[in-house]
């Protein structure tokens, strides 16, 4: 379970704050699914708290987060923030986000967020990363938002020779490396299991 922080085109100090369970797919991140009718907050971290203050979380003061209303309390348990803005779901269908790990070039209108019906406010930060590759719903999303379809891996599992520094690796060996790449790039929030 890992938070990713996916930069606006806007503005790349603001970001928006994804979460997925399968790191290996985000190579073949095409959209961001967020829930049309809920709340969304733009927030940022205090200065000044050693919460936000120490270690990796650092980094995070000078930047902007959206994320769900509903899921704040959990995401951001750890330090205070400051609401910078309210937004409602359905003003930000249509934004649009730098890739993340952009090894191969989709074909077709990608990275924006779209509207999903499936986006859950129980869990995760109410923004869904999408990879119509691996998922049903994902898929069915990408059929119904034009979303392109980037196939990362073989059949077996297996990264094609363009994603190059994981070529020829399974997916799930390659998990702890996608990690550390998304960490040293600055757009690793947080993990856990």
């Amino acid at each position: 379970s890992i938070f990713i922080a996916f930069a606006t085109v806007n503005d790349p100090n603001t970001f928006f704050l994804a979460w997925t369970t399968t790191p290996w797919t985000l190579i073949a991140n095409t959209g961001l699914a967020i829930k049309d009718d809920e709340d969304y907050v733009k927030v940022q971290l205090k200065q000044g708290d050693p919460a936000n203050d120490s270690g990796a979380r650092g980094v995070w003061v000078a930047r902007k987060l959206i994320l769900a209303k509903a899921r704040l309390p959990e995401v951001l348990s750890e330090g205070s923030y400051d609401i910078l803005e309210t937004i409602r779901g359905s003003d930000l269908v249509g934004l649009r986000y730098q890739p993340i790990l952009e090894y191969m070039k989709p074909e077709g209108d990608a990275y924006r967020v779209v509207p999903a019906e499936f986006v859950s406010m129980d869990d995760g930060t109410g923004i869904v990363h999408i990879a119509p590759a691996f998922g049903e719903d994902d898929f069915q999303l990408s059929k119904t938002e034009n979303l392109p379809v980037l196939l990362t891996i073989t059949d077996a599992g297996i990264f094609l020779p363009e994603v190059t520094p994981w070529a020829g690796q399974h997916v799930k060996a390659a998990d702890p490396s996608i990690l550390a790449a998304l960490e040293k790039d600055g757009k690793l929030f947080r993990s856990a299991t």
